[in-house]
């Protein structure tokens, strides 16, 4: 857990780095190799210009491979080992994206997994590997070898714009498809991979080229050689695609347990034993086309697609990846009233655990599956007043969304709060919640989350 003062120094630098990112690049890349900008603002530039890319969210936490959703906050042991892949391509929509990089084929293919940096080659048809080195203004770093970043635009042609893409893979490893108009991997969701991608766009970064007598061809030409020479360099915004569901466990309001309801009082030894819900799982992860801006259906768009139909249950674990165990997750009468939850308990992490404070905040956590119109889910659960010995059984619960049109949609979180009445009476309710790009979430149990 981190110390108040690293959660008070990352707050603030998510504060001040998202703001400043840009113009500490733009000072940077100016200062470093451009020079005096010339009075001719399409003369020749004199040095080859490299290609400076930086992460648009300031703190993000990768736990570990597989554990789970991408979120705010700091874990500094993997954040070393965090990579990201990122491609840069002709914006002509006619560019063909299975041809990968070489020096005959640079004016369309700038960057990709056959690029090389310094000493160390990587040859993939995977985007080019980068880590993130976050006490430099979270820039993108060029891997494996941090120490020779030597690789520049196209100086044959310097004002040909690229489109720049990045993708995040968590824990998988399957084969890359490069075809001419898209790229795309087939992938399984395991309930706790997290998939993310971004297209890097000036629309950020429009505002500090107000009054500059070159806005319109820096804005135009991006990202190039010349518009880096004027300080425009991508900045990735990462977008999530699955759907993200956290769980609360609760007890019966003090209504339900009043003398005549058909809810039986509750029993003090009911405990949950597993949550599972069931989803498809077999997807197509795209993470770059060559004509991003069509309004045509018929072609392909950056994300995912969940054609097949086959389908498995996700259990739910712990945050570090544990199965719950016979010990079970929670007694339901120690977890909170449904009608207790307030607007304030929704902001602190491990309240969405179903725990509360005097129990392990890392019994369970969320799942991450695709998008869908509902979900069944199990609920297991035992109790000790069986009469031949304890009890156990499987309620089957479908969970549906009265917001949203009624569909679970990608980049969202729901929180589903499972009302535990008895040992075979579950009552589900499902609230939307904001999964921003890149991931807005404290794990620091004591840190507010905003889901509103």
């Amino acid at each position: 857990m981190m110390k108040k003062e690293q959660i008070t120094y990352m707050k603030i630098k998510r504060c001040l780095l998202i703001g400043f990112c840009s113009m500490l690049l733009f000072n940077c890349s100016r200062d470093t190799y451009v020079g005096e900008l010339p009075t001719d603002d399409d003369a020749p530039l004199e040095q080859p210009v490299p290609i400076v890319l930086s992460l648009g969210m300031s703190d993000f936490e990768i736990l570990t491979r597989g554990s789970g959703e991408v979120n705010n906050g700091n874990d500094a042991d993997f954040w070393n080992k965090v990579r990201f892949y990122v491609y840069a391509f002709n914006k002509d929509p006619q560019t063909d994206l299975s041809k990968p990089w070489s020096e005959t084929n640079e004016d369309f293919c700038l960057l990709d997994g056959y690029r090389i940096a310094g000493a160390n080659v990587q040859t993939s048809n995977h985007g080019k590997e980068v880590g993130v080195k976050k006490e430099d203004s979270n820039l993108m770093l060029f891997y494996p070898d941090e120490n020779s970043q030597d690789i520049y635009y196209n100086m044959q042609h310097t004002d040909w714009p690229y489109n720049f893409f990045a993708y995040y893979l968590d824990d998988w490893s399957g084969e890359c498809h490069r075809e001419k108009d898209h790229i795309y991997y087939d992938v399984e969701l395991d309930g706790r991979r997290d998939f993310m991608s971004s297209m890097a766009s000036v629309d950020s970064q429009k505002d500090k080229y107000e009054g500059n007598p070159y806005r319109d061809k820096i804005l135009g030409r991006a990202f190039s050689a010349y518009s880096a020479n004027h300080g425009l360099n991508p900045v990735f915004q990462f977008e999530h695609h699955l759907v993200l569901l956290r769980f609360v466990v609760c007890k019966p309001g003090s209504s339900s347990n009043q003398s005549g309801s058909d809810i039986p009082s509750l029993d003090p030894t009911l405990k949950v034993k597993k949550v599972e819900l069931n989803s498809k799982y077999k997807g197509r992860f795209t993470v770059a086309v060559n004509d991003p801006e069509t309004n045509d259906p018929t072609k392909p768009r950056r994300g995912f697609t969940f054609e097949n139909q086959d389908s498995k249950y996700f259990e739910l674990k712990k945050k570090n990846g544990d199965f719950i165990g016979n010990n079970g997750w929670c007694f339901v009468a120690d977890c909170p009233a449904y009608e207790d939850v307030t607007d304030n308990d929704k902001k602190y992490y491990h309240y969405v655990l179903g725990k509360d404070e005097n129990n392990d905040r890392d019994s369970g956590a969320s799942l991450l599956v695709a998008p869908g119109d509902s979900y069944w889910a199990k609920i297991s659960l035992s109790t000790e007043k069986g009469l031949e010995g304890p009890l156990y059984t499987e309620v089957d619960v479908e969970l549906k969304n009265t917001n949203d049109n009624g569909v679970f949609s990608p980049g969202k979180a729901y929180t589903v709060y499972l009302t535990i009445n008895s040992l075979s009476d579950i009552k589900p309710t499902i609230e939307s919640g904001v999964w921003t790009n890149g991931g807005d979430i404290n794990v620091s149990p004591d840190d507010e989350y905003k889901d509103e």
